[in-house]
């Protein structure tokens, strides 16, 4: 007899998938392309570090006020600057009881006059021992500092930027003051004059 289940046996396909195989595609394994793939973000990260440890930090913008004291360290600001990847606040402080230094010298016909505003930067963890150590030796540092100013020569004076006058201040503040606490000697209000 005629059997409609065998024939429907005999006819069915050897693959029942309805999906054609297809052939793997050309490329590197899948265990390369996530090499890859973390190698990207991998280059991308070291960019932004170094962006990051290049660009040159924000300074804060100076705001007056009067500090402790006497009156002679009355000049406050908050910069930032880069250290490795952590960040060192400085403070900056005015030097001076007049907050300007005034010196005149005469040599043969000529009068050099000289007189500048003086600040200097110190981190802002040793500010509070700064300011004591500075309150009760501040004439001894004025002193210090003028003997300096006139023992610079006029070339020095003229010089844009007074780097070995600035070099000597900071070595004498830090001397008297027994502790290397002045980082840098900045100089604002420049007047030098030979008449």
């Amino acid at each position: 007899m005629f059997d409609v289940r065998r024939m429907a046996k005999e006819q069915k396909p050897e693959n029942p998938s309805p999906v054609p195989e297809v052939p793997e595609v050309a490329g590197p394994p899948k265990s390369y392309r996530l090499y890859i793939s973390l190698g990207f973000v991998c280059l991308i990260l070291f960019q932004v570090i170094v962006v990051f440890l290049i660009m040159p930090a924000k300074q804060a913008q100076p705001r007056a006020g009067i500090g402790p004291g006497d009156g002679t360290v009355d000049f406050d600001v908050v910069s930032e600057r880069s250290v490795g990847i952590r960040r060192e606040v400085t403070v900056e402080k005015q030097i001076g009881e007049k907050n300007t230094f005034k010196i005149r010298t005469s040599r043969g016909d000529l009068t050099d006059a000289f007189s500048v505003v003086m600040h200097v930067t110190v981190r802002k963890v040793d500010e509070r021992a700064f300011d004591r150590q500075y309150q009760e030796r501040t004439m001894t540092v004025i002193d210090r500092v003028t003997s300096v100013l006139n023992a610079s020569t006029r070339e020095e004076r003229e010089e844009a930027t007074h780097t070995a006058i600035k070099a000597r201040v900071k070595q004498e503040i830090n001397e008297v003051l027994g502790t290397p606490w002045v980082q840098e000697v900045l100089f604002t209000e420049v007047v030098h004059e030979v008449t």
